[in-house]
């Protein structure tokens, strides 16, 4: 039996791999569903609005916030990400399990709502790991990479502070299997 409201947080910096690990959790553990966040940052070539994200303007996404449909939402690199109430709810309803990556702010801010929520951080072996990935990955040049990289050490030190698994993703074959392992142990952990 599944624990009641399940909502998985993956997070960790930039680079960490914590989209690819989301995807394969998805594949691998059906029950899992993704949440599809709101955001005012521009949409990169590779993505498509309302399966990547939901590409709202400025606007938009504050009447979200006034009228209460945000369950969270932070500034991160100048752009608004938000996570909708009613999709949540929706996938409680649909006996299913919420997984979401986001960043501390937004773990947080869930926690502070959901303490039953398992937060995970994602980590690359190295800051210099972490760099190569951001150069690899399709980003659109608008991204600041020198922001993400300065933040980087910081982030990672308030990270590991808060959250209740640590993966080092250096191998993303053993980190999905690690991953796999933890997201299971907390979904069907024994009821009192």
């Amino acid at each position: 039996m599944m624990i009641k409201n399940p909502f998985i947080i993956l997070c960790g910096p930039s680079g960490a791999g914590k989209s690819t690990l989301l995807k394969n959790m998805i594949q691998d553990i059906q029950v899992l569903t993704p949440t599809i966040s709101f955001t005012t940052r521009e949409k990169r070539p590779f993505e498509k609005d309302q399966k990547d994200y939901f590409f709202v303007s400025k606007e938009e996404f504050f009447r979200k916030i006034s009228n209460g449909e945000m369950l969270e939402w932070a500034q991160v690199y100048g752009y608004y990400y938000g996570t909708s109430k009613k999709q949540v709810e929706k996938i409680w309803n649909d006996g299913k399990a919420v997984i979401k990556d986001l960043d501390l702010q937004g773990l947080q801010s869930v926690k502070e709502s959901y303490p039953q929520s398992l937060t995970v951080g994602v980590f690359p072996s190295s800051k210099e790991e972490a760099k190569n990935r951001m150069a690899k990955r399709k980003a659109s040049p608008n991204e600041n990479q020198i922001l993400r990289l300065e933040a980087y050490t910081s982030e990672v030190e308030r990270l590991e502070q808060c959250v209740d698994v640590k993966i080092i993703n250096d191998d993303l074959k053993q980190a999905t299997l690690e991953l796999q392992k933890e997201i299971k142990k907390y979904l069907f952990q024994e009821i009192d």
